[in-house]
């Protein structure tokens, strides 16, 4: 777009239910924030019942919210740092978010812009928690054993070699075909052994799991989706301390009955 955007297109419904959901959500433009709304239709007349003109604030808080429960389930039970990679409105929310699920007060955010790095830093003064700036990733990868990625980057940001053992990798930067934030091969290695998407059909098209797909470096059964993984090992996930796991997010529910 002419703006640099995205502009994404979602809906959500239950075969039992009386209505189904349209959202939609803009993001990542150059001169303004995050905005979207949802739209309410009835599934058995298909007439407009409302609209919910929250200007994005759900997307946000849910996107915010899937990485904290990846996080609480998945991640090592001891973190002793969190690192996010980005700069925008989602890196706030995921400090807010992230915080309030672990004892974890260590955390390193990366970005390339460094008056937004500073801006960032500014804004999270209230959080009680230590939180260092960087334009470096080599530190940030070395120091931290949860990484969310959340920008919206074509090429890879993390090289295999940055990612030591046991780490948990949260994507939510990637949710269009020509994104990509880390490097596939990482996929194919031994301690890569759990890899979850909120939905695997969706993921495959949109997700960061497009790219290791598309290469032949996985196949689909090494994948898991979140909804069905959190019933089966409920209440926790034992984890050994050299795996490396990774959460896949392109924004649905999770909910299986």
């Amino acid at each position: 777009m002419f703006g640099r955007g995205d502009v994404c297109l979602k809906s959500g419904y239950s075969l039992q239910g009386d209505y189904y959901i349209v959202k939609i959500a803009a993001g990542g433009f150059n001169n303004s924030p995050n905005s979207g709304l949802m739209l309410i239709f009835s599934q058995i007349t298909g007439q407009l019942i409302s609209i919910l003109a929250d200007n994005g604030s759900l997307t946000d808080h849910r996107t915010a919210a899937l990485s904290a429960l990846s996080v609480r389930e998945i991640a090592p039970k001891q973190i002793k740092c969190i690192g996010i990679i980005g700069t925008g409105f989602q890196a706030r929310y995921q400090l807010q978010y992230l915080k309030s699920i672990t004892n974890c007060i260590e955390f390193i955010i990366w970005g390339r812009n460094r008056l937004k790095l500073k801006a960032l830093r500014e804004d999270s003064k209230n959080f009680k928690i230590s939180l260092k700036i960087t334009i470096d990733l080599k530190l940030l990868t070395r120091k931290c054993d949860v990484i969310i990625t959340t920008t919206s980057a074509t090429k890879v940001l993390i090289p295999v070699h940055l990612i030591h053992y046991g780490t948990h990798l949260v994507c939510i930067g990637s949710d269009s075909s020509n994104k990509k934030e880390l490097d596939p091969l990482l996929f194919c290695q031994p301690e890569c052994n759990l890899i979850i998407a909120d939905s695997v059909k969706q993921c495959l098209q949109f997700g960061e799991l497009q790219h290791p797909i598309s290469l032949g470096i996985i196949n689909r059964s090494k994948i898991e989706e979140l909804g069905k993984f959190y019933k089966k090992v409920e209440p926790f996930y034992e984890r050994n301390e050299n795996e490396i796991t990774v959460f896949d997010s392109t924004g649905v529910y999770i909910f299986y009955l």
